[in-house]
């Protein structure tokens, strides 16, 4: 593994030599990747699309942002801009670079509706969004080819899982109250969170070498372990959310145009006003208490998407078919 970075830098210098007019649509495309792309995109799909299908490409995003991240801090590699000067860094990357999650998220999350899609024009297009996102990366000079190879494979292996395990395993999860599956969201959480916190604490003995921390945008082990709280939370927020949501989400489906549009605007003002508001007013950084407060807001942020921004649209009267609540 350690040798890999050296034997695809090459590549990685060959890629962003093809010319400046490749960066524009390489960082259009990479964007489809980003943590706010998936912020504006996912509860319209919730809230105005299709719940059903919201939900489950949220569960699938967020599990593979918690296996991506754990990943990260168990191999502890380099991006290219981090060893070779030759690699201008044209896109945002401050974690670590094996794998990559935009590669191995858009493989689990546009995998899966691939699979659900019922077109083969669709589908093309959807692996091949797949594929794009994944080269963005490189051509970005953000990730290696080895980085992209194995976050597509992962991605894959990911939602083959959860297609093959997801049946039998609501099979045993709705036979519990609402208290106990919340109780449960909330375990699988906290485990995520305490590996992640295991895993840097072990790496926290190995130093960076000073080349990396030299062009790292910030320490790279800072940025995955606020990654992990960030995503352990929302799996907690949204996972509670949905379970404690006192109507059928299918709700979410009916509606006008104008309805859903309005819908979508209360509802995305809320998440921002979570997101970067809250943002403003708690500290930064990978203190305990900046960690834990960093837990709640993103807390707040899921269970906000999948259940109290259904509430407020109920109260405003915006889901037909509701008598709204008071």
């Amino acid at each position: 593994m350690d040798q890999l970075p050296t034997i695809f830098l090459p590549l990685s210098v060959w890629f962003q030599g093809l010319g400046e007019w490749l960066i524009p649509p390489m960082q259009a495309i990479t964007f489809l990747g980003n943590e706010f792309f998936y912020i504006l995109v996912m509860p319209a799909l919730y809230w105005c699309l299709n719940a059903s299908l919201g939900i489950e490409i949220g569960i699938v995003l967020l599990l593979s942002g918690n296996l991506n991240t754990l990943l990260k801090l168990t191999f502890y590699s380099p991006r290219p801009f981090w060893i070779s000067p030759e690699i201008r860094k044209l896109a945002s990357g401050t974690s670590f670079g094996f794998p990559s999650g935009h590669a191995q998220n858009a493989a689990s999350l546009w995998g899966f509706a691939a699979v659900k899609a019922q077109k083969l024009s669709l589908q093309i297009f959807l692996v091949g969004l797949i594929f794009l996102i994944g080269l963005s990366r490189i051509v970005l000079g953000v990730h290696f080819f080895h980085d992209v190879l194995f976050g597509w494979l992962v991605g894959t292996l990911l939602l083959t899982a959860y297609l093959r395990l997801r049946a039998p395993f609501l099979g045993w999860f709705d036979n519990y109250s609402s208290g106990k599956k919340v109780l449960l969201i909330l375990i699988c959480s906290l485990l995520f969170l305490g590996s992640g916190l295991a895993l840097s604490l072990l790496q926290s003995a190995n130093p960076l070498p000073a080349e990396w921390l030299l062009r790292m945008e910030t320490p790279a082990d800072t940025a995955s372990l606020e990654s992990i709280f960030s995503i352990s939370a929302i799996f907690f927020g949204m996972g509670s959310g949905i379970i404690l949501l006192p109507f059928s989400s299918q709700r979410l489906n009916s509606g006008s145009a104008l309805h859903k549009g309005i819908r979508y605007t209360v509802g995305l003002a809320g998440v921002l006003l979570l997101y970067a508001g809250l943002g403003a007013l708690f500290p930064d950084g990978r203190t305990p208490a900046a960690l834990i407060l960093r837990y709640l807001r993103y807390t707040l942020i899921g269970a906000w998407i999948a259940w109290w921004a259904p509430l407020v649209f109920d109260r405003l009267g915006l889901l037909p078919g509701l008598k709204p609540q008071g």
